[in-house]
Parts: C-alpha cells; sequence; structure tokens
C-alpha cells in the first residue's frame, strides 16, 4: 500500500497539480493532506476547489485557520515589506473565497489518527495541539518526542516548516512532508511524502517534483498580488523570503 502526504500547498495551484499528476503516476492508493492550502500565492479558490474534490483527509493548518472569524489581520504584524505583504495577502484571499469554502477550512480536524495494517499513524499541521510549533529538520530528538501524541504511535506525519524531511526515534517514524507550494530548503520543486506498507512494516521517502513554477508567478504579477516578487524568489530558489 502506498500511502501519499502533501502539505504546504499556499495557493501555488501549478505546484499542487504536478505533485497530484506525480501521485497519479506512482499508483498511490490514498492521499492525506497535511494544511496550509491558501495564503502567500495567487490562486487560493483553485486550489481549495481541487483539494476538496480529492475528497482526502485534510488537518487544519495555521493558514486555514485564520478564516475563522475571531480572527483579525492585526494579528499579522506589519513592520517589514514582508509582513505587510502577509496582511494584504490575507485580506485578498478573504475577498477570494466564498463562505462555503471558508467554513470548510476553520471546520477541518487539529488531527486525524488512523490505523494502517495495524500500524498507528498521527497527523496533524504542525503539532497534536498547536498549529504555530515549528520544528525544523535539525530539531532535537527531545522536541521531535514531544510531537508523538501516544507511546503506541508508531508514525507522525506533520508539514508547517516547509523543509521535508524523515526521522526514526524510540520505534517511531516522524515525517515532515515539506511544502508543495513554497518550499524553503533551497530546492525548489514542490515536495510530498510517501508511505509505504509491507507486510507489517512501514517506511517513508521524499519525494521532490520537477515543475516549471514561472506560470505561478505570472499568475501572481498579473493579478499585482501583494508581495509578488517575494513569492517570485521563492518559488524560484525555494529559500526563505524572511
Amino acid at each position: 500500500m502506498r500511502f501519499a502526504l502533501f502539505s504546504d500547498i499556499h495557493s501555488n495551484f501549478h505546484a499542487l497539480e504536478a505533485v497530484l499528476a506525480d501521485m497519479d503516476h506512482r499508483g498511490v492508493d490514498r492521499l492525506l493532506c497535511l494544511g496550509d492550502i491558501t495564503l502567500k500565492g495567487p490562486l487560493p479558490r483553485e486550489c481549495v476547489d481541487r483539494v476538496r474534490a480529492l475528497g482526502c483527509p485534510v488537518v487544519l493548518g495555521n493558514a486555514d485557520g485564520c478564516y475563522h472569524p475571531d480572527f483579525h489581520p492585526a494579528r499579522f504584524p506589519a513592520q517589514n515589506e514582508s509582513q505587510i505583504a502577509a496582511r494584504q495577502d490575507f485580506e485578498r484571499h478573504m475577498d477570494a473565497l466564498p463562505s462555503h469554502d471558508r467554513d470548510w477550512l476553520i471546520g477541518l480536524p487539529l488531527a486525524l489518527t488512523e490505523n494502517w495494517d495495524g500500524i498507528r499513524f498521527d497527523f496533524f499541521h504542525a503539532s497534536p495541539t498547536s498549529n504555530y510549533v515549528l520544528v525544523m529538520p535539525w530539531a532535537s530528538n527531545e522536541k521531535l518526542a514531544a510531537l508523538r501524541p501516544a507511546e503506541e504511535s508508531q508514525g507522525v506525519a506533520f508539514g508547517h516548516c516547509h523543509r521535508a524531511f524523515v526521522r526514526h526515534l524510540g520505534g517511531c517514524l516522524f515525517v515532515n512532508a515539506g511544502s508543495v507550494g513554497l518550499p524553503f530548503d533551497h530546492d525548489p520543486r514542490p515536495s510530498y511524502a510517501m508511505i509505504e506498507l509491507d507486510r507489517g512494516t512501514v517506511s517513508a521517502a521524499i519525494v521532490r517534483v520537477p515543475y516549471d513554477g514561472e506560470p505561478a508567478i505570472k499568475a501572481a504579477k498579473d493579478m499585482q498580488m501583494q508581495g509578488w516578487e517575494l513569492f517570485a524568489h521563492t518559488v524560484r530558489t525555494g529559500e526563505f523570503p524572511g
């Protein structure tokens, strides 16, 4: 059995289509999305529609939760160019998404647990209790182990840091799917994670997908998306736009 995990699309529809095509080519049996479908990119509605049409499980990302009525754009600081762009981008996405899409996003579960052939896997965007915990590939064993919600968990999968990795620790497989739309690990190719189950054993690998990011950049530029230059830089280089 092959399971594909993908995360952090961030309104980059062209990258999403490339990743889904690659999954289809590899004969994936099941998909699961680890959140952050919108914000930062040019085509939020297209991405939401595409993910919803898949009918796969989806967990709540921090970007997805921004559409909650209690969230206010003032929570985005505006002290530099990147932060100002983030606030304006949020307001644009609010206008672009119909209410039924916003309601669907904020109704997503914070975490999911599934049993795959007797192997317990836990899924969330950043941590089991918060969408803002940042766990990097080089995190300490203690910080990584804190993501394991139960001793019987044999697999934990998440996203959020935009840097894909796989680590084994204490009998548990930790998998970060990286980012579909905006990788931050100096490799601009979209990433996702492939989980394989074979006779009671589980393994994971990160898949990178070549694609042409220029159409996504053109879409951002043509609509005069605030901060489109930062978006373009990250799409082309895989560098954090901070």
